[in-house]
């Protein structure tokens, strides 16, 4: 017990001797003398003990200047650079010292969050040399967060930090830390009207918001004014029906005029069944509407609010595809959550590096599956809708492909470029703190926008240099449904050349994806790759991964491809009676065989990679097999769960993925993947001290940001995506 308590003092007089160290240190040299004569310390000068290695122009006079008058809290806001934790398998540099101490002193102070590398030497103390079972330290840090309040004339040159660096201490217990700067983020609170772009976004934003509750009220008022007519049609029609019986009026007045509204209400009702008023049976009808009324009517929030939260169906709805839907956006969510997570400091990034390495992980490493699955949704919604478009027309037009391509154009392109805007122009705004201005550097939508509204974006530029750079999916899905006609017309010829042209698309994209694999070596692992520096790719000075094989349609275009064709077998199946396949029922065997494959192939490309992980790690077959199969495979297994859901042979699966609770969700998968990456950043740029990982605290901000997404995703929906979708139907009405 003895030795116990003696051990805890000494740690605390460790601790109790860094911190008085860093207030009561000797002098220096004459940079820190110049600095202690500059302002009057109370505790005498600050000392000097920095090795600086920074390059570039010399000093301003400035900041030369205003570094004399730092203030203590200054100095106090400053982080420590020699933090605890620094003998963890991961060391923990971030020190990001107190921000809101620095913002405090505005405006003559500014906070920086600088990375560099950090070189600690010195000599323990002989009492405490059991304790950290070292005698002496002398190691290099590779990377280092460190949060510093200088003045705002400093740090806009790397000759500023020299003369920073000679003023800051870096000197605790005996340990001298050598700084070189690498690149600083500082803070810089400019106002949003200081931006041409930021205003004019700020202006769209609120003519869209004018035009959506005029259109609102206007939408009120015809609800208002059709239910008062019908009320005094009905009262007419009461006050004749009772004219025999004058008496009666008088006792039961009241309760016929509510009788016959209540029929006026029917007789709406079954109106709306058949001429398609739209807006839930109880409004005028719409097909006496002049177009530009209909126009204006596409803004209203009621009539899309509405829409958004029906939970009715239609004849051959395609229940269960809302929870694939609503769940894979969910997973998307949830890999970029950690993904995200990456750019917080944290206290013990040791356990994230052990999590890694758990089975259960491979959940959020292999997430990328999710995205394969919009790809597989995306080949069979096309390919079932065509088919019976072209079933019915026998021979499609010149103009009806061109419909088809502008449809597609005019559903996505307005809420994309809208959230392109906010991302560009406005989100350096929304959030603050030591990480945040890192996220306020010019992005690549200043000069790159115009690729992403052509939809070549991943041609233009590689992954980490596009704007909006996970808008890569929105370019791979539109080339996709370029080629999707190809396919499309063959299969409307007939089997046969319908599946030759499909073979040899899909057996030649794999094949080139086998290739690029076995040439490069990549890594079957991409999440690993991604978060351990390797850029995503097993070569080290080759090409990214993610610009040869991820963003590239020809590598991900096998989902698609296997949703086309599952459309075809689908359509063969269960509506085309010309079809040897028609009404074909499945025997049992044949159902739980399936099953056992599909959830092998899910099983496997999920949780497959995690032997790679365990110090067994996979050769160039291996990897490459796993990087040309996985995703096709994926679309197989997902096919299968459709088929048996969509025929009703597995009652509780259906059940599932068709229950209500998924229909509003699955409404906003668009504009919740565009929306979500804006959500993560400024959830995760805008934490103002270094965060401690546990899966609870994951979890937990998992949630929040799903929350959250979908709540700017329903905004964004109301706003933009269902006008947009309005106007359409109004403009190609006939």
């Amino acid at each position: 017990m003895a030795a116990g308590r003696e051990r805890r003092r000494a740690a605390a007089a460790f601790f109790t001797a860094c911190f008085v160290a860093l207030l009561l240190s000797p002098a220096g040299t004459s940079a820190g003398a110049a600095v202690s004569n500059g302002y009057p310390l109370p505790w005498g000068r600050w000392p000097d003990h920095t090795r600086v290695e920074v390059g570039g122009d010399a000093p301003s006079a400035a900041c030369a200047r205003d570094l004399l008058k730092m203030t203590p809290q200054m100095y106090d806001a400053t982080g420590k650079l020699l933090n605890s934790g620094l003998l963890d398998t991961i060391p923990n540099l971030a020190s990001m010292g107190d921000y809101h101490e620095c913002a405090g002193q505005f405006p003559f102070a500014q906070y920086c969050l600088v990375t560099g590398a950090t070189h600690v030497t010195g000599t323990i103390a002989p009492e405490l040399q059991p304790i950290v079972h070292l005698r002496a330290v002398n190691t290099t840090l590779p990377l280092v967060n460190w949060g510093v309040c200088i003045p705002r004339s400093c740090g806009r040159s790397p000759g500023d930090w020299l003369t920073v660096l000679q003023a800051l201490p870096l000197r605790q217990c005996n340990l001298t830390a050598s700084v070189t700067v690498t690149h600083a983020a500082c803070q810089h609170d400019d106002p949003i009207g200081s931006s041409a772009a930021a205003v004019a976004s700020v202006c769209v934003v609120a003519l869209l918001a004018c035009l959506v509750l005029a259109a609102t009220l206007f939408d009120f008022y015809l609800a208002h004014r059709h239910h008062a007519a019908t009320a005094i049609r009905s009262r007419g029609s009461a006050s004749s029906s009772s004219s025999s019986s004058s008496s009666s009026v008088y006792d039961f007045g009241a309760q016929s005029i509510q009788d016959a509204h209540a029929g006026g209400e029917k007789e709406a009702l079954l109106a709306s069944g058949h001429g398609g008023r739209g807006d839930g049976g109880d409004g005028p009808d719409e097909t006496q509407y002049s177009r530009t009324r209909l126009a204006v009517l596409a803004f209203s929030a009621r009539r899309n609010f509405n829409k958004l939260t029906s939970l009715g169906t239609h004849r051959g709805h395609l229940g269960c595809l809302n929870g694939i839907r609503t769940l894979s956006m969910a997973w998307v969510l949830l890999g970029h959550n950690y993904l995200w997570s990456m750019s917080l400091p944290l206290t013990n990034e040791d356990a994230l590096l052990r999590k890694k390495s758990e089975m259960s992980f491979q959940l959020v490493s292999n997430g990328f599956f999710s995205v394969d699955t919009f790809f597989w949704l995306s080949g069979f919604l096309v390919g079932l809708l065509t088919l019976r478009l072209l079933a019915k027309q026998h021979r499609a037009s010149a103009s009806t492909w061109g419909l088809y391509y502008l449809h597609r154009f005019l559903r996505i392109t307005p809420l994309y470029m809208f959230v392109l805007m906010i991302y560009a122009n406005l989100t350096p705004y929304f959030g603050s703190g030591p990480l945040w201005y890192s996220q306020q550097v010019p992005n690549a939508c200043g000069s790159g926008w115009w690729a992403n509204l052509l939809y070549i974006q991943n041609f233009y530029a590689s992954f980490s240099d596009q704007c909006m750079s996970w808008a890569w999916y929105l370019a791979n899905d539109m080339q996709f449904q370029w080629v999707a006609p190809i396919f499309l017309l063959a299969f409307h010829q007939g089997a046969r050349l319908g599946l030759l042209v499909w073979n040899v698309a899909f057996w030649a994209c794999t094949a080139v994806t086998l290739g690029l694999a076995i040439h490069y070596k990549f890594d079957a692992n991409l999440f690993t790759n991604m978060t351990t520096g390797g850029g995503g790719g097993a070569a080290a000075h080759g090409p990214n991964y993610l610009d040869v094989i991820y963003q590239k349609p020809e590598t991900r275009v096998g989902p698609f491809l296997i949703g086309l064709l599952f459309a075809y077998f689908y359509r063969c199946v269960t509506e085309d009676a010309s079809s040897r396949l028609f009404r074909w029922r499945m025997p049992r065997w044949m159902l739980v065989f399936g099953w056992a494959v599909a959830l092998f192939i899910f099983s496997a490309s999920v949780f497959g990679t995690w032997s790679s992980l365990q110090g067994h790690p996979w050769g160039v077959a291996e990897n490459s097999l796993y990087i040309a199969l996985a995703r096709p495979a994926w679309g197989l297994g997902l096919s299968w769960v459709a088929f048996v859901c969509l025929r009703g042979r597995t009652p509780l699966v259906d059940a599932f993925l068709s229950a209500k609770v998924w229909t509003v969700p699955a409404r906003l998968t668009y504009a919740a993947y565009l929306i979500h990456p804006i959500v993560l950043t400024v959830f995760w740029g805008s934490f103002q001290a270094p965060a401690v990982f546990s899966d609870f605290h994951w979890v937990y901000f998992f949630m929040a940001n799903l929350a959250t997404t979908y709540f700017f995703a329903a905004l964004a929906s109301l706003l933009v995506e269902a006008p947009a979708m309005g106007l359409e139907k109004v403009i190609f009405r006939h």
